[in-house]
Parts: structure tokens; sequence; C-alpha cells
């Protein structure tokens, strides 16, 4: 997601982010589901959080792979985006994940000032 035109445009908090498709092209080429596996701390320990398996479609026709491959990995975006709502503190970003815009899209994060994370209350696992 760090390379412009490497990836898809998929939501993330309700803004296009640039993601990469890597995830969803192995699971296809292998036809092996992606198991959602997080780390969460909780005071002294790391906690294993493990989502749901996500399959990919058996058969993928030539035409279809791009949408495919999109749809998984705004699957797996949102599955992501759903951890970090819930341990909204735990959530550690590196760089600004919204400097790539879509095309047509003026450059910069035009319009994210006015989104925000939803209120939240931590869970405790």
């Amino acid at each position: 997601n760090q390379l412009p035109g490497h990836g898809e445009f998929v939501d993330f908090f309700g803004c296009p982010a640039c993601t990469s498709t890597l995830l969803a092209r192995l699971s296809l080429a292998t036809g092996r589901p992606v198991l959602p596996v997080f780390a969460v701390w909780s005071g002294e320990i790391c906690d294993v959080v493990v989502g749901d398996p996500i399959f990919p479609p058996p058969q993928v026709g030539r035409h279809e792979r791009r949408a495919v491959v999109r749809e998984l990995t705004a699957r797996y975006t949102r599955e992501v985006e759903g951890v970090i709502r819930r341990w909204p503190s735990q959530w550690n970003w590196a760089h600004r994940r919204w400097k790539t815009r879509p095309p047509g899209e003026a450059a910069g994060a035009a319009g994210l000032k006015d989104k925000k994370i939803s209120p939240y209350e931590e869970k405790r696992i």
C-alpha cells in the first residue's frame, strides 16, 4: 500500500485507500482461505484473536479475476478495520495511509479531516 499504482482502492474507515492485493492473489492462486489473526495486548500478555476464514471462490474466470481480487481485498480490509474499531489504541501506522488517491481525485487527504472513527469503548478479551 506504499507503492502507488500497485494496489486496489478499497474503503478503509470510509475513505478509499490504496491497498496491496497480494493476499487475495495468493489465496486465489492456491485456493486456500485467509485466516485473520491479530495480536491484542491485554495488560501484561498478548492475546491472539482469530477471525473466521475467508475463502476464495472455487473457480474464477479470467475476465472476473480483477473484480474478485478487489472484493477479497476489501473483505480483508474490513476485517482489519473491525479489529481497529474494537481496540483502537492498539493501531499503529507509520506512514500516511490515505496519501495515494484514486485516479482523478486530488492528491493528498482532501476531505479526510471530516472523517472520524466512530466513538468507541475498548473491548476487553
